[in-house]
């Protein structure tokens, strides 16, 4: 496919009025198929517009309700129940195994990183995305076994099962949104994905206050269980999804050029030969080159390294900066104001929806 009205080859006619029937069809699928992905030809540029493809509304909804049900089970009630886990166990250096979980879980991801990009790159994203709730799923179960056990093992391998999760989710996730979407549109699907992020970890606090206020507002393991385990009993509303997910436009193109080799193929002689399109054939040397314009500019060199290098070196050198920041401060703010200002439950929750 090369546009909405062309098509690189197409199965010679076999009859009176059979090829102008064939290419008819054909053409009328490669249009249906480059409406989603091709910008222009007056489209809406609205948000409703984007909503209207399917996989963008999908991967929407799994990504704001897994943000919910982690921010739930995995924000700052999370790490204070490891902090009076450690206590009851008579660890004299609770936030020593607060930080240790902690650590295992973003270890998991750093090391997942570039062998899941690869996969993403290699293998078929829907397909992996469905996979990953299956991991997803094998993880909440063991963490709710795990804290209900109050098992220090078990916790932790239910931990790095997530992390192994979400890892998949941000990976692959952006790459399939990305071809879904037209490229013209990129920038502002990813812009509401980030939106959603904020407003998936600002709503499962709140959630979390409802259900505090329901059972007890104070810190002790017996309620914490239910704090936790609560929010992974949502999780049943998301799984669902990840099959919702359709084929995407590059899928489906695909899937007619081996339908339309397969035509020919059965076709036999001259009769089924495949003939070359003149148009389609200039079409697509021109797509080619706009796309080696386009891509020149990985070719530049800074400092001495090719731009399509540098860009995510400088990237992933800030996110690790970032990240080790942030290992060191923010995941230890709920403790630090459950400890030194004595926050009741209620009161982190909101504390962190606020400061989402």
């Amino acid at each position: 496919r090369t546009g909405r009205d062309q098509v690189l080859w197409a199965p010679a006619p076999r009859g009176p009025g059979h090829g102008r029937r064939t290419r008819g069809r054909a053409l009328k699928r490669v249009g249906a198929m480059a409406g989603d992905a091709a910008p222009g030809q007056g489209e809406d540029h609205s948000i409703r517009d984007l909503l209207r493809i399917r996989n963008v509304k999908v991967y929407y909804y799994i990504v704001t309700m897994t943000l919910v049900i982690w921010s739930f089970s995995f924000g700052g009630t999370f790490d204070a129940y490891l902090l009076e886990l450690a206590r009851s166990r008579g660890d004299k250096e609770p936030n020593q195994f607060v930080g240790s979980v902690e650590t295992v879980r973003g270890m998991v991801a750093l090391v997942l990183a570039w062998p899941i990009g690869v996969l993403s790159d290699r293998w078929n994203r829907r397909r992996l995305l469905q996979i990953s709730g299956l991991v997803a799923t094998v993880g909440i179960l063991t963490l709710s076994l795990g804290i209900l056990a109050d098992s220090v093992v078990v916790i932790f391998i239910g931990v790095i099962i997530a992390a192994i999760f979400l890892q998949i989710l941000m990976s692959c996730g952006n790459a399939f949104l990305a071809d879904c979407v037209p490229k013209s549109r990129l920038t502002e699907v990813m812009t509401v994905q980030g939106s959603l992020f904020l407003l998936g970890y600002s709503v499962g606090p709140l959630v979390q206050m409802g259900l505090i206020a329901f059972v007890g507002d104070e810190w002790s393991v017996r309620f914490l269980h239910i704090f936790l385990v609560a929010g992974f009993c949502m999780w049943p509303l998301v799984l669902p999804a990840f099959l919702l997910l359709e084929k995407t436009p590059a899928e489906r193109d695909a899937d007619l050029q081996r339908s339309l080799v397969a035509n020919a193929d059965t076709g036999g002689g001259s009769e089924g030969g495949i003939q070359p399109n003149a148009a389609g054939t200039a079409a697509a040397a021109a797509a080619a080159a706009e796309t080696r314009q386009q891509d020149a500019w990985k070719f530049e060199r800074v400092l001495g390294v090719r731009k399509k290098w540098a860009v995510p070196i400088v990237v992933e050198v800030c996110s690790i900066v970032t990240a080790v920041g942030a290992g060191m401060t923010v995941k230890f703010f709920p403790l630090f104001f459950k400890e030194d200002y004595g926050f009741a439950p209620i009161a982190l929750n909101g504390f962190s929806a606020g400061y989402t």
